[in-house]
């Protein structure tokens, strides 16, 4: 026989159950924006001065577009993220991406053949269309806030695709030094 007591109790902890796992549901960590191979750069820098990252690249493999809600940098030490932008690179760049620079926005005698920095997107709305073979860069302006050193395992993406959140983690990392890099 159960006491009163013990059937409160399983009610509780079973409504305490699925409100945590209500709550724990979340963007996917998975998505139709299919992300490059896993790298790194270092790149020197100054504190405070904005430096150009732009070695995040994907491309949507779904059947849906694809909306940039968000971006953040992911596991950042010493660094900060100002502002993101993504260019849509192929043709006209030869699939050069914008890459790392010391200066934001990158000198336009830097930017990849084709492309110019007018033709950069605010992230935060951008439209990534599916089934595209083109390469979406993301570039990032960071900025050192460490004296001597930052760090960041990438830029981590988020995205709506037909009505479901996702979330696509940075895949090459960066590390600022001042001086150059060993």
């Amino acid at each position: 026989m159960t006491s009163r007591g013990t059937r409160t109790s399983g009610v509780v902890v079973g409504l305490l159950c699925t409100v945590l796992a209500a709550c724990a549901s979340g963007p996917s960590l998975t998505g139709p924006l299919d992300t490059g191979s896993p790298g790194s750069q270092c790149q020197p820098a100054t504190q405070g001065v904005p430096q150009t990252y732009g070695l995040e690249t994907f491309k949507n493999t779904g059947p849906e577009p694809a909306v940039i809600t968000g971006s953040s940098l992911s596991n950042a030490h010493g660094i900060t993220l100002n502002q993101a932008v993504v260019f849509q690179i192929g043709d006209s760049s030869g699939g050069m991406l914008i890459g790392g620079h010391s200066a934001f926005p990158p000198p336009a005698s830097e930017m990849p053949a084709g492309v110019a920095w007018s033709q950069a997107t605010p992230a935060v709305g951008a439209t990534v269309p599916s089934g595209s073979t083109a390469v979406t860069n993301l570039v990032a302006s960071v900025t050192m806030t460490d004296p001597t050193q930052g760090h960041a395992d990438g830029v981590d993406v988020a995205d709506r695709v037909g009505g479901q959140d996702y979330v696509r983690r940075g895949m090459t990392a960066v590390n600022f030094h001042t001086g150059a890099c060993t």
